[in-house]
């Protein structure tokens, strides 16, 4: 299976689709602060596009106040669905020692996973998807628009791998009435996606998952992703699944004081221990001496 295939970055294959099908460039006008009169839908994509292009700068604005805990656990299959594989990763955030940059993960041009900026916005790519409408939930106590997209049609240019990839893609998304910022989304893809017309691999099955949670400043963050995907390298088929998870979210000044009181208390248990120390040597050395 290409690499390039592999969502290694699921929100940003999202972005993506949100740039390629945004119906203008403008910011369009907000939908009302309550959340309750529906709102003129190519307006409240505008605003998410307009979101989702900043989403790099609020994670760095994120790190830089915020620790946490990240946890990811892979898992490989053979095509029997017996685990072949698992990789687990935790990993403590503070911005004193933060954790790496995951846009960065993958230096490699010819295995990182795809981004905006590997496609062209053109009108064509604009047309590739319609959306619906499909009604208003509270997710944590906050009104969200839930919006449904599916392929426009199947006459459309599909002269690279990602468009293919595009044009096979369809799921719902849940968008914050008041910031307007996809807080949740899941999509699939319709149909396989071949590399080299079949010969090399194909992607037959991939399903992703994610939901966001806001801070008390507004920023907003991933908390919890899922992804699964099938597929098929040369004659070997494959099965992988990922889960990644945000816990322990806690002000970088709280998790600095937390950690300040536990290096006191390491620092009172070990001079305890010198201490007790000292007083047993005289005693062993005393001891020794009592023979003589």
């Amino acid at each position: 299976m290409n690499g390039r295939l592999l969502p290694q970055r699921p929100l940003g294959v999202l972005v993506l689709l949100l740039v390629l099908t945004a119906p203008g460039r403008g910011a369009g006008s907000e939908a009302p602060a309550d959340g309750t009169a529906p709102p003129d839908l190519d307006r409240l994509l505008r605003r998410a596009v307009e979101n989702a292009r900043g989403d790099r700068e609020m994670e760095a604005c994120f790190k830089a106040r915020y620790a946490y805990v990240r946890t990811k656990t892979t898992d490989t299959l053979n095509a029997e669905g017996e685990l072949k594989k698992r990789e687990h990763v935790r990993r403590e955030h503070t911005p004193a020692r933060p954790e790496p940059d995951p846009w960065a993960e993958v230096e490699d041009d010819r295995t990182r996973a795809y981004e905006r900026r590997d496609v062209p916005v053109t009108t064509n790519l604009l047309q590739r998807f319609r959306f619906t409408l499909a009604g208003r939930e509270e997710l944590a106590g906050r009104p969200a628009w839930v919006v449904d997209f599916e392929p426009a049609g199947d006459r459309q240019p599909a002269d690279s791998l990602i468009e293919r990839f595009i044009n096979r893609m369809a799921g719902r998304l849940w968008i914050d009435a008041a910031d307007a910022h996809v807080i949740r989304a899941q999509f699939h893809l319709t149909g396989p996606v071949n590399v080299v017309g079949g010969l090399v691999g194909a992607l037959k099955h991939c399903e992703v998952f994610f939901e966001r949670a806001r801070t008390e400043e507004g920023l907003w963050f991933t908390r919890r992703l899922t992804w699964r995907i099938e597929g098929r390298k040369l004659f070997t088929r494959r099965l992988m699944t990922h889960h990644e998870e945000l816990t322990e979210v806690r002000p970088a000044t709280v998790a600095a004081q937390t950690e300040s009181r536990a290096r006191a208390g390491a620092g009172t248990s070990d001079r305890g221990g010198d201490s007790g120390a000292s007083e047993a040597r005289p005693r062993s050395a005393a001891a020794s001496r009592s023979p003589e």
